[in-house]
């Protein structure tokens, strides 16, 4: 008898329970953001930023743990340091964004770089995006 009152009540309240899961689901990855569209949005913040030399908007685009390791004017001598090596980057064409499931995400970047009166050069990056209050750059 108690089985069939727990197959009754189940059948009853089963599309309930479903949707109240899905409808968690769905909270989570809106919380969490639409995958790729929001990690490319990160990523073009940074990039903008490093374009215009504004290192403290770029480093904030980090996870936390990347931003533990190091500080912004560490960041920054680090990114002045490839701009010295490879040429600043002046401009930035996104190819390829893989949307990796709700936390992680990796995005393919050819980045326009300029030194001194070199011709320009290409160099194609790879960034890893994950959830960290937000989509920020990091690895996965």
């Amino acid at each position: 008898m108690q089985r069939l009152i727990r197959g009754i009540f189940w059948r009853r309240h089963a599309g309930g329970i479903l949707t109240l899961i899905l409808v968690g689901i769905t909270a989570l990855v809106a919380t969490a953001g639409c995958g790729g569209k929001d990690a490319k949005a990160t990523l073009q913040t940074y990039l903008d930023a490093l374009i215009k030399g504004d290192y403290k908007t770029a480093y904030g685009q980090l996870t936390s743990n990347l931003r533990g390791q190091l500080t912004v004017e560490e960041f920054q001598r680090t990114i002045e340091e490839s701009a010295k090596d490879k040429g600043a980057v002046v401009s930035y064409e996104i190819k390829d964004v893989e949307y990796h499931g709700a936390t992680s995400t990796l995005i393919t970047v050819v980045l326009h770089r300029k030194k001194g009166s070199d011709p320009e050069t290409l160099e194609t990056v790879q960034y890893g995006f994950i959830i960290d209050n937000g989509w920020k750059l990091g690895n996965y």
